[in-house]
């Protein structure tokens, strides 16, 4: 799993936001478009993607895109 196509996917979970805006490093939760449907949308990607569901308090916990990376990572059985 590389961390340039998770950023990748993990954009492509927000519809009026430019994928360019999302980094490894965006504090993602303060996007305007952030929702709990986008949270929502962005634990079903990592289902459909990696195979396994991250723990919601797990997600919570993470600030930027690449801690949701690090989490999948860390989570991934």
């Amino acid at each position: 799993m590389e961390l340039e196509k998770f950023v990748e996917q993990f954009a492509g979970q927000f519809f009026d936001t430019p994928a360019e805006m999302i980094k490894a490093d965006t504090e993602f939760r303060q996007l305007e478009e952030w929702s709990s449907m986008t949270g929502l949308c962005i634990l079903s990607m990592i289902k459909d993607e990696y195979g396994f569901f991250l723990d919601p308090n797990i997600f919570k916990q993470c600030p930027t895109v690449e801690s949701v990376y690090e989490a999948v990572k860390a989570n991934k059985k």
